[in-house]
């Protein structure tokens, strides 16, 4: 899954380092020129071209690659896949195994050969099963349903089989049956793991990189690694779209504005395509009896009127609040928030919406005029 989450690091004014924005910039040159001679059917040389001309013009102005920066060291303390002892726990599982290897059982299978095996052992488990005490080798056959195969006949299920008699000692039976390894570190068997973890990877940007809107002439911004070329994000007549930007610079009024209007934009375009029945090329959705609806979401309801639509995209909502797009969470001080935290409601299940937009509000009233909103995208 992923989410969007805002963070905020703070970065001093920086002197521009032309050279290797000179050198970034030819970078981008060069790779937008291999992409168009490699070859289409290499999928994999396709893919790793447009992952770095993405980062590369992710980083191709001086604050942009600072950003980069602040961000990898703020993060780090929050990765899943951290090395760093500083951000570690162990998880001692020690007591938990010695207890099951000590008065436990399992089911297992006895080989031709007088081999015992647990029925979680991946000699077994992938080619048999067990019913009613009995093996079965699966998908037999064309038909591939389970039988009483003549190498399954051979095998005599053994039920309850105590952990104890299975394996020659409590070390084999950590490692062979719960595959935890001894760590000479703590003394132990366990796992290794960081309780703060949020992320196992993100990227700035990412899925979504038109987060804020600021001047054309702004100079401290990223675009951050974008999934499809720069004129996808096409912004108002003065303006571009960030990934990460100073509070300063962020034009919510004129975002706001943006949003509306092309929430109205869309909303005559569904209600065209009902009323035609004609989907233009460039739409992928599909008309039914009740509207316009893509991937399971219905679009435009038959019959909705723009306020109606408005208020169901919360579109309204929108403008009581300085966060005109949605975000899934926030850190503060080191304290990872979601919008988990907010009030379910009962009925739907769902956490309260309001709530959770009035904590951004307050989140963002926090800080400090010259700080970097940072927009990323965390994998986990």
């Amino acid at each position: 899954m992923h989410s969007r989450t805002l963070v905020t690091v703070n970065i001093p004014e920086v002197e521009p380092d032309i050279k290797t924005d000179q050198e970034i910039q030819e970078s981008i040159k060069n790779i937008e020129i291999a992409m168009e001679r490699c070859d289409k059917g290499n999928i994999g040389q396709s893919v790793m071209k447009k992952l770095c001309l993405s980062r590369y013009k992710g980083i191709s102005n001086t604050f942009a690659r600072e950003i980069y920066n602040a961000v990898d060291e703020l993060l780090e303390p929050y990765c899943e896949s951290t090395e760093n002892p500083d951000y570690l726990e162990f998880e001692d599982h020690t007591d938990e195994l010695k207890d099951e290897y000590e008065n436990k059982s399992v089911d297992c299978i006895k080989l031709p050969g007088g081999r015992i095996v647990s029925i979680h052992n991946s000699i077994v488990c992938g080619k048999y099963t067990v019913h009613n005490g009995l093996v079965y080798q699966k998908r037999f056959g064309q038909l591939k349903n389970e039988k009483r195969s003549k190498s399954a006949k051979k095998m005599t299920v053994l039920p309850n089989y105590p952990y104890k008699k299975l394996y020659k000692s409590f070390e084999d039976f950590a490692e062979q049956e719960n595959y935890m390894v001894y760590n000479d570190e703590f003394k132990g068997y366990g796992y290794v793991y960081n309780p703060d973890a949020f992320y196992d990877w993100y990227c700035i940007g990412g899925r979504w990189p038109r987060m804020f809107l600021i001047k054309e002439d702004c100079t401290d911004f990223t675009v951050g690694d974008r999934d499809y070329p720069d004129e996808y994000y096409k912004a108002p007549d003065g303006y571009k779209w960030a990934a990460a930007a100073r509070k300063k610079d962020i034009q919510w009024k004129e975002m706001n504005r943006y949003f509306f209007d092309d929430a109205i934009q869309k909303y005559k375009r569904y209600k065209e395509i009902f009323e035609t029945g004609v989907i233009p090329e460039e739409h992928y959705c599909r008309i039914t009896e009740n509207g316009v609806s893509a991937y399971g979401h219905l679009l435009y309801s038959k019959g909705e009127t723009l306020s109606e639509y408005l208020t169901k995209e919360g579109i309204k909502d929108m403008c009581k609040h300085i966060f005109s797009q949605y975000a899934h969470a926030y850190l503060q001080d080191g304290i990872y928030h979601s919008c988990d935290e907010c009030t379910v409601d009962e009925e739907t299940g769902k956490s309260s919406f309001e709530e959770w937009r009035n904590m951004l509000d307050e989140f963002y009233n926090s800080l400090d005029d010259n700080a970097v909103l940072v927009s990323v995208d965390c994998h986990f």
